[in-house]
């Protein structure tokens, strides 16, 4: 690399005056010299030559240390520039390092504007990669990932923030998506296939692309939930038949009895026709209780609300089931204190859920035993509980209590169409409260539900 012309110039600048100097001198020992001897002559003019020597190696040192040292700082800036400190610029630089260091500091603001661009594009990457629903993986040559969005980690169920450079094997352990990944990498051409990963009970769509690099970019689509709208299709469809099955068998049998001679014999006749208008009843209420639910799945149902005394609904159910409880032998009881705050909702929607709760209260409790209706109040809302004495519910059987259809003992066929949990449900959650199940066997069960206070 040549000097800069400015320091070339200066050190001319500085030689020539020195040069200068030394004629002078010389010319004014010239004009001396009849006056000196010849040997003080030749040792003024030595001196003067020493001198002259010496002034020039200070005066080139000084120059020399300044410019190196200004030189010095530049490649130290360079060097912090090149491990990440951005901030670095070339300071006071030198007599004759003006232009390298200005060109220097270009360099600088150059890469600090480069940096600046593509963190943004990355940060925008990142922003889009982590807000996708679907799962993405870049996996290198080597099988170890380079990138996993959050929607893959969520899928793959990854706690570990250390996964980059970890093998894919590790992060997935599945051996069809290994497979898939290798066929794609082999063979540089995209590969689907439908997973499903037993660790993680989900259903994926996965999708390996090849990239130029030997890499492959692979892409996890859940398929869960579609799958566990398919299975919960299928059961709805089997237990409507299933319930309308019965019923519907049980009325053409006697339909044709009757037509079989039965209806000349009145006792037999209205038997049946009692029979049969129970089966119909029946029939009319699992139809009106399915319309009911899929118009509170869909929202389609509004809600008057206004302000509410639980205590007082409580009350008036209670006295709806006091005969049908003492014919079973159930005594039900009230444990509602007084000053119970009002929530808010409306009337006859939270009295179909005391209604719903207390039905199945007392039609699972064995004689002698007891219903409590309580209630209590937090800073939000008021749970109220409706508990039985009992054999219990199986812990197995909680976490299905309040779907639809569900029975814990599919055998008793009289005890409802196993819709009445989920309608409590669904109306409890369009109010904004939750409804729970808890029970241990040998001691009875609790179903509560939340209501938000009025004040």
């Amino acid at each position: 690399m040549k000097p800069p012309r400015s320091m070339l110039w200066r050190v001319s600048l500085s030689y020539a005056a020195l040069a200068l100097a030394f004629g002078a001198v010389t010319a004014a020992l010239a004009a001396l010299a009849p006056n000196l001897g010849p040997g003080a002559f030749i040792a003024a003019v030595a001196v003067i030559g020493v001198a002259a020597a010496g002034l020039a190696i200070a005066l080139g040192y000084v120059l020399v240390y300044r410019t190196s040292r200004s030189i010095a700082s530049i490649a130290q800036s360079a060097r912090e520039l090149a491990s990440g400190d951005l901030d670095q610029q070339a300071q006071r630089p030198a007599a004759g390092t003006e232009d390298l260091a200005s060109a220097f500091n270009q360099m600088a603001e150059t890469v600090r504007g480069t940096v600046r661009d593509l963190s943004g594009e990355r940060n925008k990457l990142t922003a889009a990669l982590n807000t996708m629903a679907d799962g993405i993986i870049v996996i290198d040559g080597d099988g170890r990932v380079s990138l996993m969005n959050q929607a893959a980690q969520l899928l793959l169920e990854v706690r570990t923030t250390d996964f980059l450079g970890a093998p894919l094997a590790e992060l997935a352990r599945d051996h069809e998506m290994q497979a898939l990944v290798s066929g794609s990498m082999q063979a540089r051409e995209l590969r689907q296939a439908q997973l499903d990963l037993l660790h993680q009970r989900r259903l994926v769509s996965a999708i390996a692309t090849p990239l130029g690099d030997d890499g492959v970019l692979l892409t996890l689509h859940d398929l869960t939930r579609f799958r566990q709208l398919e299975t919960t299709r299928k059961e709805f469809v089997s237990n409507v038949s299933h319930e309308l099955r019965s019923p519907l068998a049980s009325v053409r049998s006697m339909v044709e009895t009757l037509e079989g001679g039965a209806l000349d014999d009145r006792l037999a006749a209205r038997d049946f026709i009692a029979r049969i208008e129970h089966d119909v009843h029946r029939m009319e209420s699992l139809v009106s209780e399915l319309l009911e639910l899929s118009r509170l799945e869909s929202g389609q149902m509004p809600l008057d609300v206004q302000p509410v005394s639980l205590k007082s609904l409580a009350v008036e159910t209670a006295a709806a089931f006091h005969d049908r409880g003492a014919d079973r032998g159930v005594s039900v009881e009230i444990e509602i204190p007084d000053g119970l705050p009002l929530v808010m909702g409306e009337a006859d929607k939270i009295s179909q859920v005391l209604t719903n709760l207390m039905d199945n209260a007392i039609k699972f409790t064995e004689p002698s035993g007891k219903v409590t209706v309580s209630a209590l109040p937090d800073q939000r809302f008021v749970t109220t509980s409706v508990s039985n004495t009992g054999d219990g519910i199986a812990p197995e059987h909680l976490p299905h209590l309040f779907e639809r259809f569900y029975k814990v003992d599919r055998s008793r066929r009289d005890k409802g169409t196993g819709l009445g949990l989920a309608i409590a449900k669904h109306i409890v959650l369009a109010h904004g409260g939750e409804a729970l199940a808890r029970s241990e066997l040998g001691e009875g069960a609790t179903f509560s539900f939340t209501l938000p206070r009025a004040s």
